[in-house]
């Protein structure tokens, strides 16, 4: 009996953890797509929109759990989106990061996160189909 016990405090607890990570994807998310929202009503040029409504299908099979760096290539997540919307600083770190830092000021840690980037993207993207509606 003592035995089933133990199995269902561990339950319980894997739950609350799994619940928590929930909790911090989720506002990582939320996070993202809001400073992709913004950057795109900011300081997107429409060449980079319409680059990113190209990949379109690749960015909705982020919902799916498919990494960043593993759809588009690159190291990060960061460096992975930046080279679909910029080609020409795919690999130029210090271009990465000036992109990251000063536009959208988000630290490394988010911009190195699946989550956070699949929000940017998403965000960025219900920007060009607001603008697109118009």
């Amino acid at each position: 009996m003592d035995e089933i016990k133990l199995k269902a405090k561990q339950i319980k607890r894997l739950n609350r953890l799994l619940e928590s990570r929930e909790s911090i994807d989720i506002k990582l998310l939320i996070a993202g797509y809001d400073a992709g929202k913004h950057w795109a009503r900011h300081f997107a040029e429409f060449e980079h929109l319409e680059r990113l409504d190209c990949v379109r299908e690749k960015i909705e099979s982020l919902d799916r759990g498919d990494s960043v760096s593993e759809s588009f290539g690159g190291c990060s997540p960061g460096e992975s989106f930046l080279s679909v919307i910029a080609p020409v600083v795919s690999g130029d770190q210090s271009a990465v990061d000036d992109f990251w830092d000063a536009v959208i000021g988000v630290s490394n840690e988010a911009r190195d996160d699946d989550t956070f980037v699949a929000g940017f993207a998403h965000g960025v993207l219900k920007r060009w189909d607001e603008l697109n509606e118009h």
